[in-house]
């Protein structure tokens, strides 16, 4: 499993109300005890909010603690090309964060295929595409990357490419 870094700033509910803001920075995945005893709240009584957090998934105000320390749990899971490119992969090759979070497995990083020619390219170097050796140096490889792009799930990032 591969640690990432993900916090929250939590904050007493009922004091942000009132306009004082009670709260602190937690590294996730964090039990509610700790935080109860870093911030000096009544456990059974007082609600939390979350005001900030620094994290490679979508965090809401009102999320629980049990669905933020699975989510952890979950992106650690990822490989970390897939982790730092979750934003782009969600829409462009996933569903949702969900899809993404489920299938993740169906996508294949490309390092340093970062462009249509480099694409054709790898897919004649690696024998995805039948080219007769004597051929080989008349193939236009940026179009033939282009085609097999708007053909298949292909999406770019700075690193490489995720084809599906």
């Amino acid at each position: 499993m591969n640690l990432i870094e993900a916090k929250i700033y939590i904050a007493n509910l009922s004091k942000y109300v009132g306009g004082t803001i009670q709260g602190g920075w937690f590294d996730l995945p964090v039990e509610y005890s700790e935080i109860v005893g870093k911030l000096g709240l009544n456990e059974s009584e007082e609600e939390t909010i979350i005001l900030d957090y620094e994290a490679p998934f979508m965090i809401h105000e009102y999320d629980g603690l049990d669905y933020l320390n699975e989510r952890y749990e979950l992106y650690s899971e990822l490989s970390s090309e897939v982790r730092d490119n979750a934003k782009i992969l969600i829409g462009d090759l996933f569903y949702s964060e969900e899809d993404l979070l489920e299938n993740h497995g169906d996508v294949t990083f490309l390092p340093d295929v970062d462009t249509d020619e480099k694409l054709g390219s790898y897919w004649v170097d690696e024998g995805l595409i039948s080219v007769p050796k004597e051929l080989i140096y008349y193939i236009d490889t940026k179009a033939l990357g282009r085609d097999i792009r708007m053909n298949g799930e292909i999406t770019y990032v700075t690193e490489g490419c995720f084809m599906k």
